[in-house]
């Protein structure tokens, strides 16, 4: 087997990177998550994915509505991989995923997907909380799946057009919730990707 190009997708400089958040404005959002996934919580549908936190730590309330506490957030964001490799056809088009690289997608894929104004607040920040629940309750459930599963921190998030009730895509909205979603994911040492349209 031919072996793996280990830069493959990475610019010697590091790349362009943009911060949409100072450390205090993430550490918020960090906060605002933990408080709504302990106190909250996540709708769960699947009776075996509730099961499986309960084990892990987290407690069912109302039925399908899952508690998970700070601990367990804390540990499944530690054994999460920082690095991984997304294998290509061939060696010379696999894509490694870290903190430095960009990586797109289409919305084929299975991702978060707030809609700022419809299914999250309209605010920017009150949208990337409600899809940061979201990304760590899928995190926290591949951990105590299996412990340092590969994890994409992945968003499809958009805006809502209030008018239309419609979802839109290529606007500014979605591009600053793309580079908020980069953020958090660089916040926890995860890889990102992030559906454009």
């Amino acid at each position: 087997m031919a072996q793996r190009w280990k830069q493959a997708g990475s610019l010697a400089s590091g790349g362009l990177r943009l911060n949409m958040f100072t450390q205090d404005e993430m550490d918020a959002i960090h906060r605002a998550t933990l408080e709504i996934l302990e106190t909250t919580g996540v709708l769960i549908g699947s009776p075996e994915a509730r099961e499986l936190l309960v084990q892990a730590g987290a407690s069912v309330y109302d039925e399908d509505l899952v508690r998970i506490p700070q601990w367990l957030v804390a540990e499944a964001v530690a054994s999460a991989p920082e690095v991984l490799t997304l294998p290509g056809r061939t060696p010379d088009r696999d894509v490694m995923m870290d903190g430095r690289r960009v990586v797109f997608t289409n919305f084929g894929n299975v991702l978060s997907m707030g809609m700022a104004g419809g299914s999250t607040p309209v605010n920017l920040a009150g949208a990337l909380v409600v899809h940061n629940c979201e990304a760590l309750a899928g995190l926290v459930l591949s951990q105590v799946t299996r412990k340092g599963a590969k994890f994409i921190y992945g968003s499809s998030s958009t805006a809502m057009d209030l008018r239309y009730g419609a979802a839109v895509v290529g606007t500014p909205e979605l591009a600053m919730l793309n580079a908020g979603v980069a953020c958090m994911a660089r916040y926890y040492k995860l890889p990102s990707w992030a559906a454009g349209g």
